[in-house]
């Protein structure tokens, strides 16, 4: 299973949402908030949670979307991890540069690896303009994405559940969605286990 934990200082429920509402259209999702879990005896694909919610992370595959924070937090997550970060933000970028994390930039801007071509009511197209490797390893070529949206989305939550879904090795245009989403809250800390669903 693999771990996204979001950060924004601002909205974080709003943004969370945003952020739920795209990943659940291409895996199945447990939503995590306060406590602890143990995600080894669940058969999901990705665990969401939000940083604020538990006082450490461990595990295997870690994915941080961090919108408007300044990234202090980071130093909560143990283990493998790479960030998806708002380039606009340029507290967060100063700090990012000196953690040595492994970063995708999302932003409007032609130096980010993520960026939007266009944005509508109903869908969007998200450019990857420079190749990455996912998190199994996979290079993943520069293209555009299609994307299909409802109603006015957060661009940042858009451009942040496509960089998830390109590290986790599925396209963000023409999945399914998966089964229903699991919502758990309990207490103190966190620990998952990657081999639950190795083939994710």
């Amino acid at each position: 299973m693999i771990c996204v934990i979001l950060s924004a200082d601002k909205g974080i429920d709003r943004f969370r949402e945003a952020v739920s509402l795209e990943l659940e259209k291409h895996f199945s999702v447990i939503r995590a908030h306060g406590g602890t879990l143990d995600t080894s005896a669940y058969g999901a694909e990705l665990l969401l949670t939000d940083i604020k919610s538990f006082r450490q992370f461990t595990g295997d595959a870690t994915i941080i979307v961090l919108k408007d924070c300044g990234g202090a937090q980071l130093s909560a997550i143990a283990g493998a991890k790479i960030a998806v970060v708002d380039s606009g933000n340029g507290k967060l970028m100063r700090h990012m540069a000196q953690t040595g994390i492994p970063a995708i930039t999302c932003g409007l801007s032609a130096k980010d690896t993520i960026t939007l071509s266009s944005m509508g009511i109903d869908g969007a197209v998200v450019n990857l303009q420079r190749s990455i490797i996912n998190l199994h390893g996979t290079v993943i070529e520069p293209q555009e994405i299609p994307v299909h949206i409802s109603g006015e989305a957060d661009r940042f939550a858009v451009m942040a559940a496509a960089a998830v879904c390109l590290l986790c090795k599925k396209s963000p245009a023409g999945i399914k969605p998966g089964p229903a989403t699991e919502t758990i809250a309990s207490h103190n800390k966190i620990t998952h286990d990657h081999t639950s669903n190795a083939n994710a």
